[in-house]
């Protein structure tokens, strides 16, 4: 249901609309400002969030006077009451004071219901007045949105985080306590509200959260974050085209999901090696232990670069835009690849995923229209929308046995699409997936669902019923190092005999299907000791067949 809501708000939210929609729809990945104002610091001071300023500050020394106390209050008659989370139970009464008590979180629908279908636990239109008890310690996704009655909302010290959408458009809300305690505060939270309307231009702080910049920020922007924040909130300056550098003090300890995503203009991030959970290496921003890469800035990333070892996922649009990056190791360590994590990354040309990795999220390469060599990880089981949208260069692709759905993830330019190899793995394939790829053949076993969605859709199929293996021992890792640490470091080229008897026609195809070529290229390059050409040559000999490639020395 979070999932459903984010992306449902998301086209409303006026930080990421244009490329949540276009992208989808056409690839296009940029959201251009046009600024004239140069030169401009966009550091300002925490606005007033509720009639008591220092409730809201992000004054270091601030005392907040709703911490470890209760709002005072005094319910009427009590007109409904009810469940509002595992351990969460509200109540309404007659004059439209909602009070929540328990602890966990806080569910503004009904659990496990689909987000178009669920209903509010309390009547919405009732609501004038939160009032929210210690003990509860979230509010969730889109909570309060569009309570178009919500006054003013009190939350406790034992809350630390306020979700997406919570108060989304609730059109008459002009007072709301936050405590110090909360340091993540999701995108949208305070969109369309009369509180957020009435804040001046700049950064927008909601307690000790950086919550987001308003209005058109000017060209070279640098902003100091104030001393004393404890979160930045998800997408606060996402799109922001404009900002050139950003200085985090040690007290941030929360950064939100593309908090800093598809800055174009970035150049800098300062950040104290003495921060609790975040560090710089190489200008990049990781988590502290560095199993997260978050983003990079625009002007660090050369022509090629070497993921640490010790990284597990990679956040979402974390390489967006890269334009200088031509190729990137991945390390075995990795398991997870965000959403438009390289998207229009345009100099791309290769991707070699370790199997390592279990999932691939949406539009991961859209745009990258030089991308030509693709190995997928053969421990994923989706291949999700947008994955290749606008990867007009792609003109073969191996689907990994034990993926069982191929979604929308061609749309777009990706009429160069000669071959695909799916497996008997794959039950679902998406209805108009390859409606403009005219020169395509689907490649499958006989009798598979691919076969059958090749007919259903006119798309020429040929049965490939050999044996997975068409190589024999030749390609196997261990065997290709072993013979590699033989080779001096003059060579021009490097030959593989197969012992198995096909038509040269027949090996040929399977390295132009990039299986075995990525993994030789990707031996080689862990080597360090050759750059290798996509050339490749299949002879007949006595012994078989010879592959050559054509190998430079590096050195």
């Amino acid at each position: 249901m979070k999932d459903k809501r984010s992306a449902h708000r998301m086209v409303a939210f006026t930080l990421a609309a244009a490329h949540l929609f276009f992208a989808v729809l056409t690839g296009c990945g940029k959201n251009d400002n046009d600024q004239t104002n140069t030169n401009s610091s966009a550091s300002l001071p925490a606005s007033q969030i509720s009639d008591n300023a220092e409730n809201n500050s992000a004054d270091e020394n601030s005392d907040n006077e709703n911490d470890n106390k209760d709002a005072d209050y005094s319910l009427g008659k009590i007109v409904a009451s009810g469940k509002c989370g595992e351990n969460a139970e509200w109540e309404l009464d007659e004059n439209g004071l909602l009070v929540i008590s328990g602890s966990g979180g806080v569910e503004g629908y009904e659990p496990d219901v689909p987000y178009e279908k669920a209903h509010r636990p309390w009547n919405t239109n009732e609501v004038k007045k939160v009032v929210i008890k210690r003990g509860i310690t979230g509010i969730e996704d889109g909570t309060f949105e569009q309570s178009d009655n919500l006054i003013s909302v009190i939350i406790p010290d034992s809350v630390t985080s306020i979700g997406i959408d919570a108060f989304w458009q609730c059109e008459n809300l002009t007072s709301i306590t936050i405590p110090d305690s909360v340091t993540d505060i999701g995108v949208g939270a305070f969109q369309f509200t009369a509180w957020y309307n009435a804040q001046p231009d700049g950064i927008v702080y909601a307690g000790k959260v950086a919550y987001n910049y308003k209005g058109d920020m000017p060209s070279d922007t640098d902003i100091v974050i104030k001393d004393g924040t404890k979160g930045i909130a998800g997408f606060a300056f996402h799109d922001c085209e404009n900002l050139r550098s950003i200085t985090i003090p040690d007290s941030v300890i929360k950064i939100g999901k593309n908090a800093l995503t598809r800055c174009h203009s970035l150049s800098s991030i300062s950040i104290s090696q003495d921060n609790p959970e975040y560090i710089m290496s190489d200008g990049i921003l990781f988590n502290k232990n560095k199993t997260e890469l978050i983003v990079w800035p625009n002007t660090v990333i050369g022509p090629h670069y070497n993921i640490p070892e010790s990284v597990t996922s990679i956040g979402d649009y974390a390489f967006a835009g890269c334009v200088s990056l031509e190729s990137i190791t991945l390390p075995e360590s990795l398991v997870s690849i965000g959403n438009w994590s390289f998207s229009n990354c345009r100099e791309l040309k290769e991707i070699i995923i370790p199997d390592s990795v279990t999932d691939i999220g949406e539009c991961a390469f859209e745009g990258c229209v030089n991308l030509t060599n693709i190995k997928l990880s053969n421990n994923i089981t989706v291949i999700k929308d947008g994955t290749f949208v606008n990867c007009g260069s792609i003109k073969n692709i191996t689907i990994p046995d034990g993926v069982t759905r191929i979604c929308n993830a061609f749309m777009g330019h990706g009429e160069r699409l000669e071959s695909i190899i799916i497996p008997e793995s794959v039950t679902y394939i998406y209805e108009d997936l390859f409606l403009f790829f005219e020169n395509l053949t689907i490649y499958g076993k006989s009798g598979s669902y691919a076969e059958t969605y090749a007919t259903e859709h006119h798309i020429p199929f040929e049965a490939d019923d050999a044996p997975e293996d068409h190589s024999g021992g030749s390609t196997d890792v261990q065997y290709i190092r072993d013979v590699m640490s033989k080779v001096p470091f003059d060579i021009k080229s490097f030959k593989v005999v197969f012992d198995d008897e096909h038509t040269v026609a027949e090996v040929e195809a399977v390295f132009k299907r990039f299986e075995i070529f990525l993994q030789f290229k990707e031996l080689i390059h862990k080597e360090g000791r050759f750059e290798i050409s996509d050339s490749i040559v299949v002879q007949e000999s006595d012994d078989g067949y010879i592959v050559q490639f054509t190998m430079i020395s590096a050195e």
